[in-house]
């Protein structure tokens, strides 16, 4: 596997077919050969609205989940419709938002500008590296309004309700173990959205990636937020925090460690996330430059033309598709179980409590 990855980068075997990895159908034929008649109508009464493994552990699934995020967030939504005077109307719509004062958003705007950017360069390519983009808009220098991310929680918050140590422990009570659909559904979810956030993360430079900034949805896709820090600044003005992206081993083991074919699959959605930000870099750079004229944003520092460079360099458009695999690599080795991200976690944990 090695040499095929060698010559071809984007050579994984993670959706190969496999023995252990059934199918839902397959779980099913294997239910009604097991279970009476009987069993089985009242077991598919309880689950026809979820697709989750089909046994009794699903039960306890749905219970972690709902004990970490509540209801859903479209139950909650009906229920504000049914209590709405204008609920009948097929316009009717409503939405979350956070309304700050006291805080410049410009920068969170920018950040957020740019992430959707990103998300809609690897649509239109067909990359499976995602990114999960919501708004903000600053309304003056000291205060404007963000859209709440639904459906998701802290990695703090939720180890802390769910009374896990480890994120893979969490995965693996909620979605019902590692031999189930939801699992793997759950796990590449995962992946996914850590392989474009770890591009994000490493072309903009951003900083302060603790776990109460790290959302998790209800789904298992990974969201960032908070985007104080990025491009020229970081937490005390030091760099700590010097590995190009997040990559703590607590989220690698939820990919399945280094050595599983999940963790190639994740390399692979990371290289091509690059390569296609590459070929779009044109429209990332102009993006930045738009707010460089008279700025006070602080990202940009004291030398926003240096900061744009710097930015145009970590595309390293110079490269060829081989050399670019290359980079990739280093970029993982060099952020894997980094010290510096561990001892930043630490520290959070000692100073704020956040795990």
């Amino acid at each position: 596997e090695d040499d095929l990855a060698a010559s071809d980068p984007t050579y994984t075997t993670l959706r190969d077919p496999r023995p252990h990895f059934k199918t839902l159908e397959e779980l099913i034929e294997l239910n009604k050969t097991t279970m009476d008649d009987h069993h089985t109508r009242s077991h598919h009464s309880r689950q026809h609205s979820r697709v989750l493994s089909m046994d009794t552990a699903a039960a306890d699934e749905v219970s972690l989940l709902g004990q970490v995020y509540g209801e859903s967030y479209n139950e909650r939504k009906e229920k504000i419709r049914q209590q709405s005077s204008f609920g009948r109307l097929a316009g009717w719509d409503c939405t979350n938002i956070i309304v700050k004062a006291g805080d410049d958003l410009r920068q969170e705007e920018l950040a957020l500008q740019l992430i959707a950017l990103f998300n809609t360069i690897w649509k239109e390519a067909g990359c499976t590296a995602c990114v999960h983009p919501y708004s903000a808009v600053s309304t003056h220098t000291d205060c404007g309004v963000i859209e709440c991310v639904v459906d998701a929680a802290s990695i703090d918050s939720v180890k802390k309700k769910a009374k896990v140590q480890s994120l893979h422990q969490y995965f693996v009570s909620a979605y019902g173990g590692e031999d189930t659909k939801a699992f793997t559904i759950s796990q590449r979810n995962f992946i996914e959205s850590m392989a474009g956030y770890s591009v994000v993360c490493y072309l903009l430079q951003i900083k302060d990636r603790h776990n109460a900034n790290l959302m998790l949805s209800r789904n298992g896709l990974v969201i960032h937020i908070d985007f104080g820090f990025m491009l020229a600044t970081s937490p005390g003005g030091i760099n700590f925090e010097s590995a190009p992206f997040k990559l703590s081993q607590e989220l690698v083991d939820v990919m399945g460690g280094v050595t599983s074919s999940s963790f190639e699959y994740f390399k692979v959605c990371l290289w091509q996330g690059l390569m296609a930000a590459r070929e779009r870099a044109d429209e990332v750079l102009a993006l930045i430059s738009l707010m460089i004229p008279s700025t006070d944003v602080p990202c940009f520092g004291s030398d926003a033309q240096g900061v744009l460079q710097q930015v145009r360099q970590r595309f390293r458009l110079e490269l060829s598709e081989v050399e670019m695999a290359l980079v990739t690599k280093e970029l993982i080795l060099n952020s894997v179980d980094n010290w510096r991200t561990r001892k930043y976690d630490q520290f959070q944990t000692l100073q704020n409590g956040i795990v």
